[in-house]
């Protein structure tokens, strides 16, 4: 089972620990589940045009900015990614072509 939430601030109060315990008592609530296994934190990137940055060449290859969608994002990262390097082409390559960074702002 993956839970997401318990979004944070960042920087110098941040409070990591606490926005854990609030998720795994929100989880424990709803669901038997068993002992947490793992558990991580991702800062939210939100590019102006609301899409990721995904692409790369050679031995470079990115996929980022997910703006809290990483399921979804990470999973059609890890196939473009793919198919770049396979030299397959992917009808959605251009759309978050990584090259674009440089005309649409970074928000948030």
């Amino acid at each position: 089972m993956i839970v997401g939430g318990e979004d944070e601030k960042l920087g110098p109060n941040a409070d990591s620990a606490s926005a854990f315990a609030r998720l795994q008592a929100y989880t424990s609530a709803l669901w038997s589940v068993l002992p947490l296994r793992y558990r991580w934190s991702g800062k939210i990137i939100d590019w102006a045009d609301g899409l990721p940055l995904i692409g790369g060449s050679g031995r470079l290859y990115a996929s980022t900015g997910y703006s809290g969608r990483g399921i979804t994002f990470g999973t059609l990262g890890a196939m473009i990614v793919c198919d770049l390097i396979g030299g397959r082409i992917n009808p959605y390559a251009d759309l978050f072509d990584w090259r674009r960074a440089s005309s649409v702002p970074a928000c948030g």
